[in-house]
């Protein structure tokens, strides 16, 4: 009985001691790894407690002799044993067994005692080759108590058999242990998860003595983790601060040296410099563990955060270029939350005519009247219940200052702070309002103009030149109704001839004066249509806007016009060679029938000024004398006559021989100093040109004479490409050109013309105080 008390006591004891230990697990928060494993130890030393007061191998002793042939009072010993007793003898038959026993092992139904006399591998078949029967005949052969433990399969329970031989059989005291066995296999399921747990945690679990600041223990992961073996850190005090980042170390050091005290859980992220030579940042989530209220050590694990980390200061970065993108928008950009602003950037700030500071926190419904914000609302319960991602609408928004603007709002939900928000943009549509109201003006002006213009005008799309609209007085001039225009493309308008040139010359379409086309109207006519285009961009397709003017008629009187210039250019040319004959017809006669009948009077006056009887007769002789000098002045006036008519030297020695003589002469005149430059070889031209040429060389020399005041003249013949050309400079004072275009300057004009009949061109080039240049160019005929 003192047995039993004691063991009650005992038990009484250690129920209390896992009270309070478990509350203050509980207090001080520690893991439910504690909680279970704290839970199992304290099965286990219950149960070792109760087995081993329980285990006394006097009362076994004592018992064993009782069984063995002393006077015992049998049902006594049965009383006081709670475990199961058989007795068998050598040959395996039972010959006593208490109560327990027999409700162990005799079946519902059987009288107790039923077993005595019996063998027991008949009863338990399943007995033959168990550790029982191996222990009880080793136990019999050399008669010692063994003791074994077996499992009984029938009831999946396990007991403890004590075996004491004798001479006469044995006796085996058996206790029913699957409680223990179960506690000591959840004891080890449990270390065993907990181990697994520790060997897989994407971490490093260690404990480290807070007296010696050495760590105690170290799990395998940080020898993966940080590339260190596991004993260098148990062996060295100093490793982990050493290899501290420097610049953390401190800080490391101070909040551990400051969380003694302290019984809640610590979180501290730090640098570490790891076997590699890598940086690695790395999050310690550790407690301070108690005993007899006393800071005995530290106890905690470590996390790899580095890319944590890296995504962090990645995020920060894109966070800043965020913000620094916001602020400097040039669009509104706000966050909404519980009916207020909680952000708005500068520029929306601005919009409305507020600070940043004044709009935070300012209801949504100051930025707009009371017919807007019900739109507003609605538009932000969309969003907030999710029945629309985002959304984008337009109202008048009222300014500080108590004016109306028209915004264009974009928004979606987000969430903010932990909790549900819209943020949108907000852009300042007034400007744009106007201009699409003065744009809708402008169109409606436009039709006005385009219906009532008078000259056809279409609008084509491009690419494929499909007639969008076309105006009255298209239908008018093409006979096309408006139905039938919107059917047809701009190719269909022209002769199918014409249709590759006009493709051609769409690939590279210019506004302006296109030029003139040839149309064809419905019933067939051709007529001639000077095109106007311009590009325009209408309803976000690429247009063309054409208006059309029939020169039809205009062309054939320009044609008629032209004809009668040429024919008057012809009968000019012809009179100008008309003349030219005529002076050479005249200057011959005068040089050969004046010229002849001055030479025989002064022949006849030389030979009256040699007679005899003139001599003595003084006035007589100065007579005859000043006849022969008119008579000298009359030869050369006609020569000069002549000359100008048409210098012989021109028919004679050609046009460069002419014009060196002309500029020789005109140098003795004037006194203007003329050099000519020609090409080395002889210009070799027609008598028309040539005769053009000298009388234009002439008229410009003339005109510098008269004009220019010039000190010197270049003149210049020489061929080019397959023309020849005049240019005669001077540096002289020069006049403006369009002063004199309105002036009947008939030397110009007489040059101009003499070089159009040559079907040349004429270039006159002057400024005020920068000489004068005259140039003809004039394209020579096959041959020449």
């Amino acid at each position: 009985m003192k047995r039993r008390e004691t063991t009650l006591l005992l038990i009484t004891i250690l129920v209390i001691i896992s009270i309070i230990t478990f509350t203050l697990l509980y207090y001080f928060r520690l893991k439910p790894v504690f909680y279970f494993s704290g839970t199992i130890i304290f099965i286990l030393l219950l149960t070792l407690l109760v087995t081993r007061i329980n285990r006394n191998p006097t009362s076994r002793q004592e018992l064993h002799e009782q069984l063995n042939g002393k006077k015992v009072d049998m049902p006594g010993i049965f009383d006081r044993v709670t475990d199961a007793v058989i007795s068998l003898d050598t040959g395996w038959r039972f010959t006593g067994m208490n109560k327990r026993a027999e409700e162990w092992m005799v079946p519902p139904g059987k009288k107790p005692g039923s077993f005595i006399g019996q063998n027991i591998f008949d009863v338990l078949p399943e007995a033959v080759g168990s550790a029982f029967h191996q222990k009880a005949e080793e136990a019999m052969a050399v008669q010692a108590y063994r003791y074994v433990e077996d499992h009984d399969p029938r009831y999946d329970r396990w007991f403890e058999n004590h075996i004491y031989p004798s001479p006469a059989g044995f006796t085996m005291l058996s206790r029913d242990i699957t409680a223990r066995k179960k506690a000591e296999e959840a004891l080890r399921q449990s270390e065993k998860k907990y181990m697994s747990l520790v060997d897989t945690i994407n971490g490093v679990v260690w404990e480290s003595d807070i007296k010696t600041a050495r760590l105690t223990y170290l799990s395998p992961q940080s020898e993966q983790m940080l590339g260190y073996p596991v004993s260098q850190w148990l062996d060295d005090p100093d490793f982990w601060t050493r290899h501290l980042y420097e610049e953390d170390r401190q800080m490391v050091t101070d909040v551990y040296r400051g969380s003694i005290q302290s019984k809640k859980t610590h979180s501290l992220e730090y640098r570490m410099v790891v076997a590699d030579g890598r940086v690695l940042w790395l999050r310690d989530i550790f407690s301070v563990v108690f005993e007899n209220d006393v800071p005995v050590k530290w106890r905690g694990i470590t996390i790899d955060v580095t890319e944590q980390k890296k995504m962090e200061f990645s995020l920060r970065e894109a966070e800043e270029k965020f913000r620094n993108m916001v602020e400097r928008s040039l669009v509104g950009v706000y966050i909404i939350q519980e009916g207020r602003f909680v952000y708005v950037n500068p520029k929306l700030a601005e919009i409305y005519g507020y600070g940043q500071e004044e709009m935070i926190r300012m209801p949504v419904a100051a930025m707009a009247d009371e017919e807007e914000m019900l739109k507003v609302n609605q538009n932000i319960r969309l969003r907030l219940t999710g029945e629309k991602d985002s959304v984008h609408y337009e109202i008048h928004g009222k300014k500080k200052d108590g004016s109306y603007i028209d915004v264009e709002v974009y928004g979606s939900k987000i969430t903010y702070k932990g909790a549900p928000a819209i943020i949108g943009t907000l852009i300042d549509i007034t400007e744009r309002k106007k201009i699409a109201e003065d744009l809708r003006l402008s169109e409606q002006k436009y039709r006005v103009m385009f219906d009532n213009s008078p000259m056809p005008m279409f609008m084509f799309r491009l690419p494929d030149f499909l007639i969008i609209d076309a105006n009255e007085a298209a239908v008018r001039q093409y006979g096309y109704s408006h139905e039938e225009f919107l059917h047809m493309t701009v190719k269909d308008i022209r002769p199918e001839e014409d249709v590759p040139a006009f493709i051609k010359m769409a690939r590279s379409y210019t506004d302006g004066n296109l030029g003139i086309w040839r149309h064809k109207k419905k019933n067939g006519d051709i007529m001639k249509a000077e095109v106007f285009a311009h590009s325009l961009l209408y309803r976000n397709q690429q247009m063309r806007l054409v208006s059309i003017n029939d020169v039809t008629r205009q062309l054939v009187d320009r044609e008629r016009l032209q004809q009668s210039y040429r024919e008057i250019r012809q009968l000019a040319s012809h009179i100008e060679e008309v003349r030219e004959e005529e002076k050479i017809k005249i200057a011959r006669e005068i040089h050969d029938e004046l010229g002849q009948q001055l030479t025989t009077m002064k022949m006849d006056a030389s030979w009256l000024y040699k007679q005899p009887e003139l001599k003595g007769n003084e006035a007589l002789e100065e007579k005859v004398k000043g006849i022969l000098s008119m008579l000298d002045e009359g030869i050369n006036t006609v020569r000069r006559i002549a000359t100008e008519l048409r210098p012989g030297i021109l028919d004679d020695l050609g046009l460069v021989a002419a014009m060196e003589w002309q500029s020789q002469e005109f140098e003795k005149r004037s006194g203007i100093k003329t050099m000519f430059y020609h090409d080395e070889e002889e210009v070799v031209l027609s008598r028309n040109i040539s005769t053009g040429f000298f009388r234009i060389f002439q008229e410009s020399l003339t005109n510098i004479a008269r004009h220019s005041q010039a000190t010197r003249v270049s003149v210049y013949l020489y061929k080019e490409n397959d023309g020849i050309i005049l240019k005669v400079q001077d540096d002289g004072k020069g006049f403006d050109v369009s002063a004199i275009s309105h002036k009947r300057t008939l030397g110009l004009l007489g040059m101009k013309e003499r070089t159009m009949m040559m079907g040349g061109r004429y270039e006159l080039v002057s400024e005020p105080g920068k000489g004068t240049t005259v140039m003809i160019s004039v394209k020579l005929p096959p041959g020449e």
